[in-house]
Parts: structure tokens; sequence; C-alpha cells
């Protein structure tokens, strides 16, 4: 709704039943698993030229089993070479390397989330956001960074940029009681030597990724019976 009052319109993305789980070994395109998926892409960035086309191309496949959701993100990049690699803690800061992260609204309230990223290293990073008040675009979310779930990524370099492949089990979630349900999502790519941040889902300059209002939407999401919150 606010992106159209922007005068953007939301994209919509294409989650896929995977016929075969993906080698979780961060090798998106030589993985026969991920052939059947349409990449979700045209990211535009925030910074530093708001508006425009990010300066690399970032592809982003979302397929499903009856238990686990996985994600393949394929952040293609014209110097292999100058990809920024930092700390390899778990919840490390992204901001200090290249990295890719997405928001999962699984309620579709357009209030809430799970983050979860990661970095050309392998960085697990995974938090909640909530409105700490009744909620509304014009509210702050709270972003809980303690919050720590069980799921694995795996991601490398390559001479065509950097991959990475997330396993995120359902169990790991929240989400309503629907057995095909619509979900918000948005992505977010950082390339470190430009700092230069880009979404999926465009977003005025001074919202980040925490902005689950403006993100676009996941249908179709076949999620196995799970209570809610």
């Amino acid at each position: 709704m606010f992106s159209a009052l922007l005068g953007w319109a939301a994209p919509s993305g294409n989650a896929i039943a995977l016929q075969r789980p993906p080698v979780l070994d961060g090798d998106v395109l030589g993985d026969e698993a991920w052939r059947g998926g349409r990449a979700m892409t045209g990211f535009t960035q925030v910074r530093p030229a708001e508006g425009e086309a990010a300066s690399e191309r970032t592809e982003v496949f979302v397929g499903y089993t009856d238990t686990v959701l996985y994600v393949g993100v394929v952040c293609y990049d014209s110097e292999p070479g100058a990809i920024v690699v930092s700390d390899t803690r778990r919840d490390s800061d992204l901001l200090d390397a290249d990295s890719f992260r997405l928001v999962l609204d699984t309620f579709f309230d357009r209030q809430t989330g799970f983050v979860f990223g990661t970095s050309p290293s392998g960085v697990q990073y995974d938090g909640q956001i909530d409105y700490e008040s009744a909620g509304g675009f014009f509210t702050t979310p709270g972003f809980n960074r303690d919050w720590d779930a069980a799921w694995e990524v795996r991601a490398r370099i390559s001479e065509i940029g950097w991959s990475a492949e997330m396993a995120i089990p359902f169990a790991s979630l929240r989400y309503g009681p629907e057995q095909v349900q619509t979900w918000g999502v948005n992505f977010e790519r950082t390339i470190r030597r430009r700092n230069e941040v880009a979404f999926w889902a465009p977003l005025p300059r001074q919202f980040g990724l925490e902005r689950v209002s403006l993100a676009g939407t996941l249908p179709n999401v076949a999620a196995p019976a799970r209570r809610s919150f």
C-alpha cells in the first residue's frame, strides 16, 4: 500500500516446491535443484545513488520442501577480487563487508518479521523485527538481534562474484494456519567497496530492511501445519 503512495509498485516473487533439496554448498548456479525457479532480481539503490538500479546484478531464488525453506542468492560482481570479507562470527555486523540479508513477514501483517543474512564468508546473521508500539507506517520498528534460530548457510566466492544457500527449517519460524500462504519479503545487498546498499522492493533512503510495510510479496508458500504466536 505505502509503496503505491510513493509511486512504486511492490514486487511479487516466486516460491517453488522443490523436487529435491539443494546441496548446501553455496553453488546456486551449479545445483539442479534451483533449475525450475525464477530469479527475483532488479534491485534498486538507496545508497549512494537513491532510486538508481544496482551496479551489479543480484538473483534470489526461494524454494521449499515439506520441512525446510531454502533461499539461494547469486551476487554477480564484475570484480570478484575486490569483494570485501570481514568477521566470521555469528551475528557480526554485516555493514563492514559485502553481504546479503532478507526479511520474511510470515504473518503478512506488515509489522513483524524474521531477518536472515550472510556474507561471502558464510556468516550466520539473524534477528526478529517487531513494532514496539501499536505499529504503523510512521512507527520505528524494534530489532531483536539476540534471537538465534536453528538454520544453516553456506557461501562461496567464484569468478562470477559470490553466492550463498540458506536452509531455514519451517520449525524455526512462526506463521499463520493457512495451507498455502502469502508472506511479505524483501532482500538487501551491500557492496562494501562502493558503499552501495540496494533492495529488491525499493525503499526511501531513510528506511532499511526492517521497514516491512514496504516489502514485496512471496505468494504460494506451502508451509506445514504450525502453531502461531
